[in-house]
């Protein structure tokens, strides 16, 4: 049985599926997501080149057969007026089915609609109309996964602690993205080190701060579009950051991940975080 479950800002939610009182009658796109195929013509060309793809937003219609006494109807509106409120910006709508579980961050487009037809509204009967936007088109997995990586060669087979110690030689890592897409990454790095680079060598890009952490700082940087920041110890700290650094993602499929830094890494950390996306549920 799929099961929707919409959390506004503010943390009220309100969770739709196949039983009474809100009975999830119809939902579209799930799946469905328009794409810009973007292509250039030379003169005299027949056809076009292909140059790239994006996806557009994501837009999800839903259908609620509202069920309750009839002295109710008007609170529940209410409520689903006041849950799907475009003016609380993003929400997070989750999708279940089964044991597989994803999310996706939407935003209603209006106010829920509430037909007044005789086939529409009568005794406790109310159809609701939901029409959600996602900016961003991909569904997430719920969880994050977290890898701490090592430096040391010998530090090879890892113990099952939160962080691992890092040396001057440098240490690489394979990690595999499952998902449809590439995902941008939160970054950990706590002190003492000097000038850490992370290379993703599978696509060539690094990123590499152009200072010396003490042992009591934390340095987090995050390469998701539209929120890439870096911060030292909570602050901003942008322009630490080496000016050919990329804030690369992981690749779909297996990543060559290596750590160095100059020096005084015995005591470093560093995690690496992510969640998988997807076109579909």
């Amino acid at each position: 049985m799929q099961k929707l479950i919409f959390t506004n800002s503010r943390g009220q939610s309100i969770t739709l599926d196949n039983s009474s009182p809100y009975t999830l009658s119809k939902v579209e796109g799930l799946g469905d997501v328009d794409a810009d195929i973007q292509t250039q013509k030379a003169p005299f060309q027949n056809g076009s080149t292909f140059i790239d793809s994006t996806l557009e937003e994501r837009h999800i219609l839903i259908e609620v057969s509202m069920s309750v006494d009839y002295e109710r109807i008007s609170d529940t509106r209410s409520l689903f007026s006041s849950v799907f409120n475009p003016i609380l910006g993003e929400g997070k709508l989750t999708y279940i089915f089964g044991d597989a579980v994803k999310e996706i961050n939407a935003v209603s487009e209006h106010l829920p609609k509430f037909p007044s037809g005789s086939d529409e509204r009568f005794g406790g009967y109310q159809l609701v109309l939901i029409s959600l936007r996602c900016p961003d088109p991909y569904w997430r997995s719920p969880q994050l996964i977290e890898e701490p990586m090592a430096a040391f060669v010998e530090l090879f087979e890892f113990p099952f602690d939160d962080y691992f110690e890092m040396g001057i030689e440098g240490h690489t890592r394979y990690f595999t993205n499952d998902s449809d897409t590439e995902v941008p990454l939160k970054i950990a790095i706590k002190g003492p080190t000097s000038y850490p680079t992370l290379t993703n060598v599978t696509t060539g890009e690094f990123i590499k701060v152009k200072r010396t952490l003490s042992a009591n700082d934390v340095l987090e940087i995050n390469t998701e579009d539209g929120n890439k920041y870096v911060l030292l110890n909570g602050e901003d700290a942008f322009s630490w950051i080496d000016i050919n650094s990329v804030f690369f993602k992981l690749a779909i499929g297996e990543n060559e991940i290596r750590y160095t830094a100059d020096a005084g890494q015995e005591s470093a950390t560093l995690t690496i975080e992510w969640q998988e996306r997807y076109n579909a549920v």
